[in-house]
């Protein structure tokens, strides 16, 4: 197997990994760092005109590449997962000006006001969301579209 085609399983399974597996927005940034340096270090240990610099130009454009993947995927994501969001917000309260109170899960929606309780998001790692009610009657509507990171919720008095 030749390198060019090793660097290509290298950043795909980057991409499988960073999109749809540890779901980390944040490292889009880092394969395109990895990238710059690669082209660096490459330039820096070739000729100009030889073949080696030219498939240093290759290999950064393979790792810049997956970075921008990674980043739109992610982002996609997160989008689908804040609309979702958005929705079971919206039935909630759908919920709470028919039947006088909230649910008592996220189950008590199905079938009348959604078809089933979505995922938060397209990933291989399970992303749900949480419906959790406090011994006060707090309600919190939350998910966490990380691994690290602070998660997004919504409150119901």
């Amino acid at each position: 197997m030749n390198k060019f085609r090793l660097h290509i399983i290298i950043a795909s399974l980057l991409y499988i990994t960073f999109s749809f597996v540890v779901i980390n927005t944040g490292f889009h940034f880092w394969i395109i760092l990895f990238a710059l340096l690669s082209l660096l270090i490459g330039a820096l240990n070739s000729n100009k005109d030889s073949i080696d610099s030219r498939r240093w130009i290759y290999y950064f454009g393979i790792y810049f590449f997956t970075g921008f993947l990674i980043l739109i995927t992610s982002y996609s994501n997160n989008i689908i997962a804040r609309n979702r969001f958005n929705l079971l917000i919206s039935e909630i309260n759908n919920f709470h000006e028919h039947e006088g109170n909230y649910p008592y899960s996220l189950s008590e929606l199905v079938p009348n006001y959604i078809s089933n309780i979505p995922k938060a998001m397209y990933t291989l790692t399970p992303v749900e969301f949480e419906y959790i009610k406090y011994d006060n009657g707090t309600r919190i509507l939350l998910y966490n579209p990380f691994f690290i990171g602070r998660p997004i919720g919504h409150e119901f008095p």
